[in-house]
């Protein structure tokens, strides 16, 4: 299972050879584990790495020597820049059917707008996603449950997305699906145009978005699912600089009087 998902990724997502002697080698290894099609968790990924490196070993025992760098010291995914984003919206609302359409709209939506995992989007449900005056509310029940403002500018987007799905129904597919963690990458890879959208880019963009707004650290904290504060500081590199008088009046608190 681990190799299949490894080989299809870096066949059909990456477009790599179907040749043992480019596929395993420890750096195309290294960069499937950087990038994460399917958002495993830290000890998934090290498991992966286990057995992706035994298999190169047997195969390319000459070629597998190098040390690889430790997972938990890669750097943070980057976030979509704002013409990125604009230009993602297009991706979005191009696709050649209503389907793949709402999907992408889906999918922009409620990571870029609600900081959502691929696995919670796929357990959601419609009856999750609630509208009323003040705005919608995402609420994920599964692993790390709370309840999740959706951005303004994406209720317009989740609206149109969801007017036809009933409150029972999984928002982005059937039931029968055998890998939710994978259901993005294998959306993204059928879909229409060039741009391949990253769920993980595009929560990390929701994160930056916060960031900089300048959102209470542990309301953030809570909405993104996290409990510690290093896995937001990472991302405090992609946040602009203010400049001296924002800056000072900031600190002076003399924005909040």
């Amino acid at each position: 299972m681990i190799v299949t998902l490894y080989v299809d990724y870096s066949f059909n997502v990456a477009g790599r050879p179907l040749l043992a002697k480019l596929l395993f080698q420890r750096p195309l290894i290294q960069s499937y584990l950087t990038a994460n099609p399917g958002e495993l968790a830290q000890g998934t990924l090290r498991n992966y790495r286990a057995v992706l490196l035994r298999v190169a070993e047997i195969l390319l025992p000459e070629h597998n020597v190098k040390a690889m760098k430790p997972l938990n010291g890669r750097s943070s995914v980057a976030p979509y820049s704002v013409d990125e984003l604009s230009e993602l919206k297009l991706w979005a609302r191009g696709q050649s059917t209503d389907l793949r359409e709402r999907r992408a709209m889906l999918m922009l939506a409620l990571c870029a707008g609600a900081g959502l995992r691929a696995i919670e989007v796929a357990e959601l449900r419609g009856g999750d996603v609630t509208f009323d005056e003040a705005g919608c509310l995402i609420t994920v029940r599964e692993g790390n449950t709370r309840v999740v403002p959706l951005l303004a500018e994406w209720e317009p987007w989740a609206r149109h997305a969801l007017k036809d799905v009933a409150d029972d129904e999984l928002v982005f597919g059937r039931e029968a699906r055998s890998s939710h963690r994978n259901m993005f990458s294998t959306f993204v890879a059928k879909s229409d145009g060039v741009l391949k959208p990253r769920s993980d880019s595009l929560r990390a963009t929701w994160i930056v978005t916060h960031l900089a707004a300048g959102t209470p650290m542990k309301a953030l904290m809570q909405a993104a699912g996290v409990e510690k504060f290093e896995n937001l500081a990472r991302y405090l590199a992609y946040v602009p600089e203010l400049n001296s008088r924002e800056y000072r009046a900031l600190l002076r608190l003399e924005a909040t009087r």
